[in-house]
């Protein structure tokens, strides 16, 4: 089963070097980057729409890598 990692920038450097760390060590079969402006940290109101933006943006990564 291949990995797969969700980056969903934090705005701050340890969660980027945190995702920079990870990624290093464990490189991922597929990575779906979500973009940092798409929510806010207290935008739990936002919840549906991020999960529909994740499912959309996973769907359109792996469609890239059928061919």
């Amino acid at each position: 089963m291949p990995t797969v990692l969700l980056a969903l920038g934090s705005g701050g450097a340890r969660g980027c070097g945190m995702s920079r760390y990870r990624t290093a060590g464990y490189p991922p079969d597929v990575m779906v980057e979500i973009p940092i402006d798409s929510v806010g940290m207290l935008d739990f109101h936002k919840a549906q729409g991020q999960i529909d933006l994740g499912g959309t943006l996973t769907a359109k990564t792996l469609d890239r890598m059928k061919g």
